[in-house]
């Protein structure tokens, strides 16, 4: 069985991520945020539906993770999914490079390409701040919405220390997976361990 991952909207999607310089990440804390930690002891677990294609229409657990495995004789830090509901095993579907304070994509067959994707802190011009809430938890976040092609749009809800915490696209947009064209897609985070 072919596992259903396929990496997502690389060229119009993880080109948004520009430097920006007219303002710098703010905290009212003091301290320096993180919107995307990349530590290899974290596990995400989120509910979500990307995966409708072979599971149907409910919502399915996944888990996400950051591994290193080897593609073509070198070793690559990678996005690895893990959908108990589909199999057993970890599959990974995204090549990523963490340098100087971006998490850039390296495609799904390393090296396709070099494209900022995440980035660790938002400039105040390049994010909104919302508080929303998840099956009891409310989160600070930052929210970042991202314009693809034929007018589809994904939007991406990051707490600091955590994450990812949301994604949403009302036209299939996803990090996931690329099997949802024109459909909604909602994934939630359920937990965070470390």
């Amino acid at each position: 069985m072919r596992f259903p991952f396929h990496v997502p909207l690389l060229l119009v999607l993880f080109l948004f991520a520009g430097c920006s310089d007219d303002d710098t990440p703010t905290d009212p804390t003091g301290q320096t945020p993180d919107y995307f930690p990349f530590d290899r002891e974290i596990v995400w677990t989120y509910e979500t539906n990307v995966f409708k294609d072979a599971l149907g229409p409910q919502p399915a657990t996944m888990q996400m993770k950051i591994d290193t495995a080897s593609r073509g004789g070198q070793l690559f830090d990678w996005i690895a999914l893990h959908v108990p509901a589909l199999d057993d095993e970890w599959h990974n579907i995204l090549g990523i490079l963490d340098s100087a304070g971006t998490i850039y994509s390296l495609g799904d067959h390393p090296r396709e390409g070099v494209f900022p994707m995440f980035k660790h802190q938002y400039a105040d011009s390049e994010i909104e701040r919302e508080t929303i809430t998840i099956r009891g938890t409310t989160y600070q976040t930052v929210k970042l919405t991202v314009n693809g092609s034929n007018n589809a749009s994904v939007t991406w809800w990051f707490a600091d220390g955590i994450g990812l915490v949301r994604e949403h696209s009302l036209k299939g947009m996803s990090i996931f997976s690329d099997d949802n064209p024109g459909d909604e897609v909602l994934t939630e985070l359920l937990s965070f361990t470390r």
